[in-house]
């Protein structure tokens, strides 16, 4: 055995993954809902505070599809490319929009 590790005696979940693969796909998921939710709240904070006023349907679609769709598709996008957490890139671009819409007052 080089360098004292036994790959028997590695740390293994109730389903078979590792700790670091599990750790991983919670990140992850954790990015999928956390972009899809940014991306959902500003459309719909834009909306509030503007006073429009939307159909019940049109809202519950924008947030099937902010909190739903697109976060599956995140997480399978990532999940299937060739470097890990890929989407991390997007998900730190759209926290600098944020933050661009959003500056800090001075002082």
């Amino acid at each position: 055995m080089s360098g004292g590790t036994n790959p028997d005696s590695a740390d293994v979940t109730h389903r078979g993954l590792s700790k670091h693969a599990l750790l991983l796909e919670v990140v992850r998921a954790s990015y999928a809902v956390g972009i899809g939710a940014v991306v959902t709240t500003i459309p719909m904070l834009g909306v509030y505070v503007l006073g429009i006023e939307l159909p019940g349907i049109v809202v519950f679609t924008g947030f099937l599809i902010g909190l739903g769709v697109l976060p599956a598709g995140l997480y399978f996008y990532d999940r299937y490319h060739e470097r890990d957490l890929v989407i991390a890139d997007l998900g730190q671009a759209v926290f600098r929009l944020v933050a661009y819409l959003n500056p800090l007052p001075p002082g």
